[in-house]
């Protein structure tokens, strides 16, 4: 027979063990214990490379080497067209920002509604993906990511560069090659179930000063290779830079905390045999998603209309 200090020490251990168990069932219900890769959700309502959540304020993940000084400078607004610009923006109601790279630097008009990637995000990342490794499974999934957005494609080429941290290094890299080495990509998934990666803090300054250096890629390299793939989008996703000549161009979305839309685009173009690089962002009064990019078809084509004609177009080093 067991003593009474026995069984007290049974009685225990197995409430112990279902206390375990309990928790371990707990976490695998509400997804708080990671059991492998994260998986972004399916669905053309919502990109899942971003989060509805406010930019993260703790330190910036990817290498802590001292970022490179950028190459082009950011030209002080013209008082005119920052005024014009303004009224075709209070004409469409909402947010709007524009960044240009011409001979003379960038320049940026208005403010953008928040400065996370979303899936503008996927063209660093492609780059990152195809000068880690090589194959047609490896191309697919470049060619998915970018020519029609694809989310299970992106992640795929995310989890081709090793665990989160090693990943948004890896991104960092080519962020840093090309201009951008102030921004450094999102490792942690801040908010479940959207991706890291598309959480990332990218401005719309920074953006169009990578899409520049992006757009002078020597010839083919694999980064040249990746901006071929970018003139593929496909037709309901060419809105905005993407209207334009010779676009080379990533579009991105995704909802705010109220839940209305925000899009960004990065890219390069061609307007009468001069190159210029283009980012922009748009959140339309109501929120829409339909709004927004219809915001930035008017926008882009205001300045393919009005400023890139008066401007020299940009030269690469």
């Amino acid at each position: 027979m067991l003593g009474r200090e026995t069984r007290w020490a049974l009685l225990g251990t197995t409430l112990l063990l279902v206390g375990i168990g309990a928790l371990v069932w707990l976490g695998l219900r509400t997804e708080h214990l990671a059991l492998g890769p994260i998986a972004t959700p399916s669905g053309p309502a919502v990109e899942a490379t971003a989060s509805p959540t406010d930019p993260p304020t703790r330190p910036p993940a990817g290498p802590t080497t001292a970022a490179a000084e950028p190459t082009r400078s950011v030209v002080p607004p013209d008082p005119e067209l920052a005024a014009d610009f303004a009224a075709e923006s209070a004409v469409l109601g909402g947010q709007y920002a524009l960044a240009w790279v011409d001979d003379e630097g960038i320049h940026v008009l208005g403010t953008a509604a928040d400065d996370l990637a979303w899936s503008t995000i996927k063209v660093p990342l492609s780059v990152a993906a195809i000068e880690d490794g090589e194959g047609n499974e490896l191309l697919r999934q470049i060619r998915a990511a970018l020519t029609v957005s694809d989310n299970e494609a992106a992640m795929a080429l995310w989890n081709r560069l090793g665990p989160p941290e090693a990943a948004a290094a890896a991104v960092d890299e080519v962020l840093h090659t090309y201009d951008s080495a102030l921004t450094r990509t999102e490792s942690d998934q801040v908010r479940p179930p959207f991706s890291p990666f598309g959480q990332t803090v990218w401005s719309v300054t920074d953006q169009a000063r990578f899409a520049a250096a992006f757009s002078c890629a020597p010839a083919r390299s694999r980064a040249a290779e990746v901006r071929d793939i970018m003139a593929e989008v496909v037709p309901d996703q060419r809105w905005g830079i993407g209207r334009l000549e010779a676009a080379h161009f990533k579009g991105g979305w995704g909802p705010q905390p109220d839940g209305g839309y925000v899009a960004r685009q990065l890219g390069d173009v061609e307007i009468d045999g001069e190159r210029y690089a283009l980012a922009a962002s748009a959140r339309a009064p109501d929120g829409s998603f339909e709004r927004a990019t219809a915001g930035l078809d008017h926008l882009v084509q205001w300045w393919a209309d009005t400023v890139a004609p008066e401007a020299a177009g940009m030269t690469c080093p």
